[in-house]
Parts: C-alpha cells; structure tokens; sequence
C-alpha cells in the first residue's frame, strides 16, 4: 500500500510532495517540468503520465521491487530524479520515506531502504559524515552528473550495492544502469524494453514503451553488446587539438581526487592546435603542488595549456555547471 513518511520539518518539501500527489491524481494527462540546461536554455516540456509510469515499471523490474520495498526521497520533488521516485513508490504501492534532499539526506535515517537515488554530491558527504548510515541503504542510484574515479574507489568496500544511472529528461529519467562496486564495471546496461545504436559513434535509442524511436543525442558510445555501452563522453563538449580528439569528462575523471572544488576541461581557440585545453577551476588560484600534481595525473597531451580561476561558476536549473556560459564570462573579459 502507498504510504508516505516524512522524516524532515520542511513544510515547502511536504508541499512540494503533496502538490505533486495532486497533480498526478488530477484529470491531466501531463506532468510539466524543465529540461536541465546542460547544452543550452531550460525548456518546459510536457511528461506523459503514461509513460513516467511505463519508465517506473522498466526500473521497478530491474531492481526488482516488491510488496514489502521501502523507497527513499532524497531528491527535489522539483527535479525529474525526485518527480520518478514518487511515481515508483505510487505505481508498485511502495512505502516512502522523504527526507530533506540535503548535502547528507540520510544523516537522521533511522530504517532499512531497499532504494535511493542520490546525486555524487551527497554520496561524497555521506562517505565523510554518514558511513556506518550505509548498512541501512540496499541499492544506491547515483545519477544527475558523472561519478568520479575518486568516488567510485571509495565505493570498493561499500556493502550498499551502488550504481550509476545514464538518462535524460527527454527518457522520463535513466534508460540504461552500469554497477559501480558488485561488481564495478565500465559497461551500461539498458533497462528492459530499451534498445540502442551507434551511428557515427554517437548514441542512438529506441524505448518503445515510452513513444521514443531513433532519437538521436550527442553522447559518444562504444556499443559492446546489443543493449550495452560505454559513455566516452558529449560530442558537444569534445575537444580537438592537433589532431587529436579529447573528451573533458575523461580528463576530469583523472584528476577529481585533486580538487575539493569544482572544476572542468574546455577547448579554446589556438591558431597551431586548432584548439587548446583549458581547465577552468572555482577558486581565486591554486597551490604550485596542486597543479603539478595535475600535470603528473595526466599524459603529456592532455595537459591543460591554460588555467583559469573563476569565483563563481554559471549553473543551470538543475544545479550543474553550465560550461558553455562559464566559458563564456572567461572569454568576455
């Protein structure tokens, strides 16, 4: 039976909660919500309340729900993470337990969740503040940015089964799901009733439950098996310098155990390389060992020919960094 528990005094969460509650019981079809604004400006688009529940079926079956599952809030009801949680819990009749979607949501938890879905963020915190919380959490989705390295090692002794989900707004959330420590692989899986394509090395899916056919994205794949992959990278970011093709989340994986702060990889103009790497840090400036702490993280080519500090990184609705408007502060200036 649906049942919801708030473990949390914000009155505007418990709103937030309710008024979704509501409009998912009116005589609406749709359900409105924003795009994130990774590659551009946030659109409103319309959610066919059919197919949240198709894409709640596809990840109840994967992680095989049942009867006696208990389910954890411990995103924004505002985001399409949390907006998917509540739909999961209502369509398998599931018990909920909302928590403030905090830096470390489950740091008052007191029972066993069967499923969570968090952002690297709070999985980082809760490693720092709540590890022994862990034994109470089963599975463990991680989604909304890329997890990295550093944090996937930090994983390896978690008895939590962890994993990282690879979706889109536009897929009612994640279509495909890779396990990041039993056992910890490279290789995504597509959930039930997905199909996928490489064309040109660039991803194409297919969801029939959810009227998508052929939609093609800018994410750069290595198809592995029929329905399996590995993420290279968005060919939008890509960066091409002398002749050779980099991808910045790559890099940026190497190196993310260096940095407590935010940072990424862009390419810039340059007359003999086409284009330069760059690396954009949030922070007034660095210490020497720190950068050459970088240098020595990665080959001799991928080496940033530039580094710029900037206090405050552009972010988009969904809170992640807006690299496109970022850079462009750098190249106003």
């Amino acid at each position: 039976m649906f049942q919801i528990i708030h473990k949390h005094t914000d009155s505007d969460l418990k709103h937030q909660v309710n008024q979704f509650i509501e409009n998912w019981n009116d005589d609406s079809l749709y359900i409105s919500t924003k795009t994130s604004g990774s590659t551009g400006v946030p659109e409103i688009i319309q959610l066919e309340k059919e197919k949240m529940i198709a894409s709640a079926k596809m990840t109840g079956t994967f992680f095989n729900f049942s009867a006696d599952s208990t389910l954890c809030l411990a995103l924004s009801p505002e985001t399409i993470g949390g907006k998917m949680m509540l739909v999961r819990a209502m369509v398998f009749n599931l018990k909920l337990i909302v928590v403030k979607p905090s830096r470390n949501p489950i740091e008052q938890l007191d029972e066993v969740i069967d499923f969570i879905a968090l952002v690297p963020m709070q999985m980082n915190q809760i490693l720092i503040e709540s590890k022994e919380k862990l034994l109470l959490l089963n599975k463990i989705l991680l989604g909304g940015a890329p997890v990295s390295n550093d944090l996937i090692e930090n994983l390896a002794h978690c008895k939590s089964a962890v994993y990282e989900s690879f979706g889109m707004t536009e897929t009612m959330s994640h279509f495909a799901i890779r396990s990041l420590n039993q056992p910890k692989t490279d290789v995504f899986n597509c959930l039930p009733g997905v199909s996928i394509d490489s064309e040109n090395g660039l991803l194409s899916l297919s969801i029939p439950t959810l009227g998508i056919q052929h939609l093609k994205t800018t994410d750069e794949i290595e198809q592995v098996g029929e329905n399996q992959f590995r993420w290279l990278g968005r060919r939008d970011f890509a960066i091409n310098s002398g002749g050779l093709k980099f991808h910045p989340e790559q890099l940026e994986q190497k190196i993310s155990h260096l940095f407590e702060t935010r940072f990424f990889f862009a390419g810039e103009p340059d007359k003999e390389l086409g284009q330069r790497i760059v690396l954009f840090v949030e922070a007034e400036k660095m210490e020497q060992d720190q950068i050459e702490s970088i240098k020595n993280s990665l080959e001799k080519y991928e080496n940033p020919k530039q580094i710029y500090f900037i206090d405050t990184f552009v972010e988009t609705q969904s809170g992640k960094i807006n690299r496109i408007k970022t850079q462009a502060i750098h190249v106003k200036k």
